[in-house]
């Protein structure tokens, strides 16, 4: 009887440890399906799973949402020109600084699609989204990385839009990405290496660089 007892302890401490190790493989399989495969940051997914929650939580506690949308500048001509290594290569530092700028536990940098990124700011106002925005456009000119696209000391640069909402029971986080892409489009459709926000743009990374200041004026 003592045996028997033995024994089943034995399959019982086997089962358990079975069951963790599979709890784990599980968690791995979460984890990875939910990071982008070049980069190695949140992909898609995880990003609006993400979006969605802390568009609930600043709404449970009365505080603004910030997002950033981040496009690299004429990256298919910069794909052509060196070719996909290097324009994956291109990518992953890009990635890299996103992260660098997504300080807080709480804010999240991911790869939104091909050449887009974007970085969730919670609890952030307008006013400190476009300093982090700033700090990336900064970040990103800073790495240097050559742009074969004939202009002298053409470098890879970024262009971004800057969206804030208060949530309420009358908008969606569908609103704010809205309205980050619209302000991503006037920051391209106004030359690139700058960032959009509330339809005013903000210096060129050159320009930062320059001393010159944070805010310029309204785009016309």
């Amino acid at each position: 009887m003592a045996f028997d007892i033995s024994e089943q302890k034995k399959q019982e401490q086997q089962l358990r440890l079975m069951n963790q190790q599979l709890e784990q493989m599980n968690q791995q399989l979460k984890r990875i399906s939910s990071l982008d495969g070049l980069t190695g940051i949140p992909n898609r997914r995880m990003f609006d799973q993400s979006l969605e929650n802390e568009w609930r939580r600043c709404l449970r506690e009365d505080a603004p949402l910030s997002l950033l949308l981040i496009d690299v500048d004429r990256f298919r001509d910069y794909n052509s020109y060196y070719g996909h290594l290097i324009g994956d290569s291109c990518l992953k530092q890009i990635a890299l600084v996103t992260q660098m700028v997504a300080k807080r536990s709480s804010d999240l940098a991911a790869r939104y699609s091909g050449e887009e990124f974007a970085v969730i700011l919670p609890k952030t106002d307008s006013a400190e989204a476009g300093q982090v925005a700033q700090d990336l456009l900064f970040r990103v000119e800073q790495l240097a990385m050559p742009h074969g696209d004939g202009k002298p000391n053409s470098v890879v640069t970024v262009s971004i839009g800057v969206a804030t909402l208060m949530p309420d029971a009358e908008t969606t986080c569908a609103d704010l990405v809205v309205k980050a892409d619209e302000q991503l489009y006037l920051a391209k459709s106004h030359g690139g290496n700058r960032l959009f926000s509330e339809g005013r743009f903000w210096k060129t990374a050159q320009q930062l660089d320059a001393g010159l200041g944070d805010f310029l004026s309204r785009g016309g």
